[in-house]
């Protein structure tokens, strides 16, 4: 499956930090949701969406 945490961050020219600052977390947290090797939990796929502007159920992968 694409990250679309990534495609969309790139495609909105985010860097990794200003997404992190958006959620409160670290720069760390976010390359390690666009390498799959940890997954935001629900309230950060809704935060996440709305910093990119799309819906949660779409950036989790559930609709196209």
């Amino acid at each position: 499956m694409e990250n679309r945490i990534k495609k969309l961050r790139l495609e909105r020219d985010v860097s990794q930090t200003e997404l992190a600052e958006a959620l409160k977390t670290s720069r760390q947290a976010i390359s390690n949701y666009e390498k799959g090797l940890r997954e935001p939990k629900i309230d950060t796929f809704v935060i996440l969406a709305d910093c990119l502007n799309v819906s949660a159920p779409y950036l989790m992968g559930f609709d196209e």
